[in-house]
């Protein structure tokens, strides 16, 4: 199994994404890739259109070769962050992506606004995950490895 991911971010490498990041690579090592990257230029000016424009640009760029979508509770519930987080759930509905929530980190549900805009829910386990994006069949056969 082969798992691409994007996990939602809001442009902040928060605290939970990375613990994210680390449950699955520590359960599947090089057979899964995240597609979420909290960073953009700086100097792209985020407020101007054109600005606007590139950073949409970027963030389908991460959208579109990902298999699903995580969305992080904590990360949802900050409202700094609502707008990005909203805007990614649109691009996953755009692009047919199932979107899987997890519960703020040490809680075992999510709240019920969440859990109208998902598709699933998991908890806080790499297996649990794992099991959850399986019945969306997202998983695939690994890539070629390039030299």
């Amino acid at each position: 199994m082969f798992l691409d991911l994007f996990v939602t971010h809001g442009w902040r490498m928060h605290d939970e994404w990375v613990k994210f990041d680390r449950l699955i690579s520590d359960h599947l090592g090089d057979s899964w890739r995240n597609f979420s990257c909290p960073w953009f230029d700086p100097g792209i000016a985020q407020e101007s259109d054109i600005g606007k424009r590139q950073i949409m640009l970027l963030l389908e760029g991460q959208m579109r070769p990902a298999k699903a979508v995580i969305l992080l509770s904590d990360i949802w519930l900050h409202e700094t962050f609502r707008a990005w987080i909203e805007v990614e759930l649109d691009l996953a509905c755009k692009y047919s992506k199932p979107v899987i929530a997890l519960p703020r980190v040490n809680e075992i549900k999510v709240q019920p606004e969440i859990k109208a805009l998902v598709d699933d829910v998991s908890v806080w386990s790499a297996d649990d995950v794992v099991e959850t994006l399986k019945q969306f069949e997202v998983e695939g056969a690994h890539p070629p490895v390039r030299e």
